[in-house]
């Protein structure tokens, strides 16, 4: 799951960072990025079952929590000076 989610997590809040200028959206998903990264190398080993589901959630709620952030940032910005996809808006592209 790591192997998807972090490319494309760090793609996606990447453009929004750079198209929105708000750092937030990169903080919270490199947080949450981590901390999956976290989960998945000290494992249920080091930490425990509970622990590697914590760790996983938590880290999955920063990434949607900036992904959402993102998607916010898109709706209110001006169509034409977003690059987001959004069928709305499509025809004013």
């Amino acid at each position: 799951m790591i192997i998807v989610v972090l490319p494309s997590s760090l793609y996606a809040l990447s453009m929004g960072c750079k198209q929105h200028k708000r750092y937030r959206l990169l903080i919270f998903g490199s947080i949450g990025l981590a901390l999956l990264v976290l989960a998945l190398v000290l494992g249920e080993e080091r930490i425990g079952e509970a622990g590697e589901k914590i760790l996983t959630v938590v880290g999955a709620s920063f990434v949607a929590v900036g992904h959402w952030f993102n998607y916010r940032l898109c709706q209110t910005q001006n169509p034409q000076d977003c690059d987001c996809p959004d069928d709305r808006h499509a025809d004013l592209k």
